[in-house]
């Protein structure tokens, strides 16, 4: 049978775990938090006027 001291450290090795578990996430949230998306996009579009309107316009002008 465990002694209650036994018992007691256990218990503390498990809080200093879960205490370092829980300083590396907040160290890590703090240092993502200053990331930033500075760039724009990636691919720029640009609207471009259509050659022809309809199917019949294109059929048209291919056969001139």
């Amino acid at each position: 049978m465990e002694t209650l001291e036994t018992r007691l450290e256990k218990r503390l090795h498990v809080s200093l775990y879960a205490l370092l578990f829980l300083t590396i996430l907040l160290g890590v949230s703090v240092i993502l938090e200053g990331c930033t998306d500075k760039g724009g996009p990636a691919t720029k579009y640009s609207y471009g006027k259509p050659a022809a309107k309809t199917p019949t316009q294109e059929v048209k002008r291919n056969d001139k």
